[in-house]
């Protein structure tokens, strides 16, 4: 009985495979096939095949590639499409050349196909969205290649594209989306994609939610949120982890903001003149790691005598090196000495980032 139930497990995983291999089979012939006709020795299906399975085996480059598959047993080769050919009926491998040409003719957007092999099914219920710069694509002479990529909550990469030169993520996360069913789909994004279009699209045109990033980068957002009492919250989950090296705690709470009632507005800032002339403000940085501190330390080019005493200045300024884009953060200086200001904790992508400090304007306050 043991032997009995052992082959039938072993012919229903037998018959899964085959069926997702078919499957993949039918995604790659949909793939066009850019080289001449003549003289083809190999099929386009059988070279992503070779493709596909060398680079999951850690194998990157297009001669790895090709020593992988001369090492590959005959069973592996039949199975990979190559067919056996001459009069000893041995199969040929694709060499490195080959592959190279094959692969090079091949338009990304044609393998886009390979992420819908599985697309979002019943149980998704989040998509994460985000864009890496491909290492090694830039040059003097061009921009380096981003893409951006959405992931469903299980590992799967659900779509792909290119983001356009000229262009950044933002525009691109709405195309990008626009190929899924997002319906009661929560989104979750960087702070790059926190913006007021973005919400619109994902909620109104796709039925989707989101759980954006807020940091500084929208301060009138950024301050709403720091006004609520999160101390009062009881809607919240706590969960310690260890990675990295290093103790990790998230706490996510949970808050309904409710809407401003009958008469109560919210207090507009008052503003009068420009100050001038502006103050220059130099920075000291205490990094560690890839996490940046940024103090505002005053410095005035100017007699002290031509800023009153009396008026409070606000200095916005603007901190670039952040890799979710430029944060925008204020200081007020009142006494002519006295800076009142929130350290800004920005996160480079490596730690020999430049960062860099503009004043973006500054006001008297009434």
């Amino acid at each position: 009985m043991n032997r009995q139930s052992g082959m039938c497990v072993l012919v229903m995983e037998s018959m899964s495979l085959a069926s997702e291999r078919t499957l993949l089979l039918r995604r790659l012939a949909e793939v066009r096939d850019p080289r001449d006709p003549r003289g083809r020795c190999f099929s386009l299906v059988s070279l992503l095949l070779v493709t596909l399975c060398a680079t999951a085996a850690g194998f990157g480059s297009y001669r790895a590639m090709a020593q992988w598959a001369a090492a590959a047993g005959p069973v592996e080769l039949v199975r990979l499409g190559p067919r056996p050919c001459g009069p000893f009926q041995l199969v040929r491998t694709p060499s490195a050349d080959t592959l190279r040409r094959a692969l090079t003719l091949v338009r990304p957007a044609d393998l886009e196909v390979l992420l819908r092999v599985r697309g979002l099914d019943l149980e998704t219920v989040a998509v994460a969205v985000d864009g890496k710069v491909l290492r090694g694509s830039g040059s003097n002479a061009s921009v380096a290649v981003t893409v951006i990529g959405a992931m469903a909550q299980d590992g799967a990469l659900v779509a792909q594209q290119r983001v356009a030169d000229k262009s950044d993520e933002i525009p691109a996360l709405a195309l990008l989306l626009s190929v899924l069913d997002l319906q009661g789909v929560v989104v979750t994004a960087d702070a790059l994609h926190t913006q007021v279009e973005t919400a619109k699209v994902l909620v109104e045109e796709m039925g989707a939610h989101f759980v954006l990033v807020v940091k500084r980068n929208q301060p009138v957002l950024w301050e709403a949120c720091r006004s609520i009492p999160w101390s009062e919250v009881t809607a919240r989950h706590k969960r310690s982890e260890v990675g990295h090296g290093r103790l990790e705690t998230r706490v996510v709470q949970a808050v309904t903001r409710p809407p401003p009632t009958a008469g109560q507005t919210e207090r507009p800032r008052q503003r009068s003149c420009r100050a001038t002339p502006h103050p220059c403000m130099q920075f000291s940085n205490r990094v560690a790691g890839c996490n940046v501190t940024v103090e505002p330390d005053l410095t005035l080019m100017v007699d002290s005598s031509s800023v009153d005493p009396d008026v409070t200045y606000e200095i916005t300024y603007e901190i670039k090196g952040d890799e979710s884009g430029p944060v925008i953060d204020t200081a007020e200086l009142s006494d002519q000495t006295s800076l009142n200001y929130t350290p800004s904790l920005i996160q480079t992508v490596s730690s020999g980032t430049k960062v860099t400090i503009k004043i973006a304007d500054v006001t008297k306050m009434g």
